[in-house]
Parts: C-alpha cells; sequence; structure tokens
C-alpha cells in the first residue's frame, strides 16, 4: 500500500465516548492540518489504522496517545480491538453501550418485537431497558413463527414501529456504541423501516460492535460437516464463555439482548 493510499473506515467499533469524539472535533484549526496530515501515514509494512476515526481521534487528543496501526489481516479481530481499547485513558473509553436485537416478520421483513439496554462499561451497570411488541402491518411468515413464536394475534394491537421510535431514539443520542449479535441484519431491518416512515436513516453512520463479528475467530465452532469455521451463534458464544444466564429462551428480543450483552462483557476482559 502506498504511502498517499487513501485509508476508510476498517472496523465499525470504537473505542472512543462521544466527549472524546467531541472535544477532538473542537480542537484548533491550525493544529487539525498537521493532524490530518499525519493521518494519512500508513506504516512501512502497510499497516493501517483498526479505526481511521478512532485514530484521528487518537491524534487530536494531546492527552491521549496516539492509537497504533495495525497489520490489515489483524484489523476486524477482538483482539486488535482490544489493544487500542486497552490504550485509551479511561476519561475518553468507550463507556455506554446500546445493546439491542429485533425479531421479524421475514428474513427482509418488518420489526414484530424490540429491545434495547442501555449498559455503562464504567459503572458495570444496565442504565435503561426497554421492550415492545411491534405491530409489522405485513403479515408474519410461517418460519419465523417457528423461531421467535409471535403470532399475528399477539401483536395487532401493538404500537407500530414509528410509535416505537418515539419512544426509543433518545437511546441512541446517549450511547456511545451500538452492541448487537449479527448486528447487521438488525441495522437492515430499521433501514426498512426508516424508509417505510419515508425519513432518512439516522443510525446509518453510528459505530456497532457485532459479536457475532468478533465472536468467529475466537470460538471457531465448525460448521455441520466439521470442516470449515462459520458464524458463531449467540448460544454457541454463551457457552464458549461459559455465561450463566437466567432465562434461556433464545429468539426472545430481550432474553437475547440481555444474553448479548454479557457476551460483550465477556468479550471486552478476554485474553
Amino acid at each position: 500500500m502506498s504511502k498517499k493510499s487513501k485509508k476508510v473506515i476498517t472496523d465499525s467499533s470504537t473505542v472512543f465516548n462521544r466527549e472524546a469524539v467531541q472535544k477532538a472535533i473542537n480542537i484548533d484549526p491550525l493544529k487539525m492540518i498537521n493532524v490530518l496530515q499525519e493521518s494519512m501515514a500508513v506504516g512501512d509494512k502497510g499497516e493501517i489504522p483498526r479505526n481511521y476515526a478512532d485514530f484521528l481521534t487518537s491524534i487530536s487528543l494531546d492527552d491521549q496517545e496516539k492509537l497504533p496501526l495495525h497489520n490489515p489481516a489483524d484489523v476486524g479481530k477482538l483482539t486488535t480491538f482490544l489493544k487500542d481499547y486497552n490504550m485509551v485513558n479511561d476519561e475518553y473509553k468507550v463507556d455506554k453501550v446500546l445493546v439491542f436485537d429485533t425479531e421479524t416478520t421475514g428474513y427482509t421483513g418488518y420489526v414484530v418485537s424490540i429491545a434495547f439496554v442501555l449498559y455503562s462499561i464504567k459503572e458495570d451497570k444496565v442504565l435503561e431497558e426497554y421492550y415492545s411488541l411491534v405491530n409489522p402491518m405485513a403479515p408474519i411468515s410461517a418460519d419465523s413463527i417457528k423461531v421467535h413464536k409471535i403470532v399475528e394475534e399477539d401483536i395487532k394491537d401493538a404500537k407500530t414501529f414509528d410509535q416505537v421510535w418515539e419512544e426509543v431514539k433518545d437511546l441512541f443520542g446517549k450511547a456511545d456504541m451500538a452492541v448487537g449479535q449479527n448486528l447487521s441484519f438488525d441495522l437492515k431491518v430499521l433501514e426498512r423501516e426508516f424508509e417505510r416512515m419515508n425519513m432518512p436513516n439516522p443510525i446509518e453512520s453510528y459505530f456497532y460492535f457485532d459479536t457475532m463479528k468478533y465472536g468467529k475467530a475466537i470460538a471457531k465452532v465448525k460448521d455441520k460437516n466439521g470442516k470449515k469455521i462459520k458464524d458463531a451463534s449467540l448460544e454457541e458464544l454463551i457457552q464458549f464463555f461459559g455465561i450463566k444466564l437466567e432465562d434461556t429462551t433464545y429468539h426472545n428480543a430481550l432474553v437475547d439482548t440481555k444474553a448479548t450483552l454479557e457476551v460483550f462483557k465477556a468479550m471486552l476482559n478476554y485474553v
């Protein structure tokens, strides 16, 4: 990779909180020129930042050590995220995370239930919790009903997604990052809901931490043929980390959200 090559964000998660990012944005304009020049640097062996925005934040803050460059093959691995995470000063470190999950009418369908848990890493405390059935205003496929057990009779009097969004949108403003299992799926579900509401997707550029993505390389769960390593399910990650849950009614949005939070907490302490 040439030293003049343009880099992009290569990892969707962040190690900084909102206050640190805002402080970095507000640095002196003259210093910003030097910061931008330094941010274009690439290692002699083609190393790159794990996350370009995080790298830019680290070199913008006078009292924060610059985050390292990484081998591109290591970007996206949990160990690489943790290396950056552990280098961040406590006052700047990512803190509030919004863990969430959806159940849907189908693979490319709409929300029938949704759950959110706002968690503080520093306090090791759940700050807010939300769960609701959702009227999708669309039929639920038989395959989906087999998974989550929600039938149309259950949601006929439930809130619609636009009503739910009015109740939960402030949670995204409080969090530094979203967390979920196979979160890219849930983000696409929300994107379809926003499209149906005829509004811009307010979370399309949000930082997010996908436990399924990070768990693949460490849990190393084999496929049914025992040959290839597949994406680890939530149940498989719970088992891998030896987590004991009070409720294991998986494919309930709130149960899955709380289970995903426990996996995330285990990942932060992974050695």
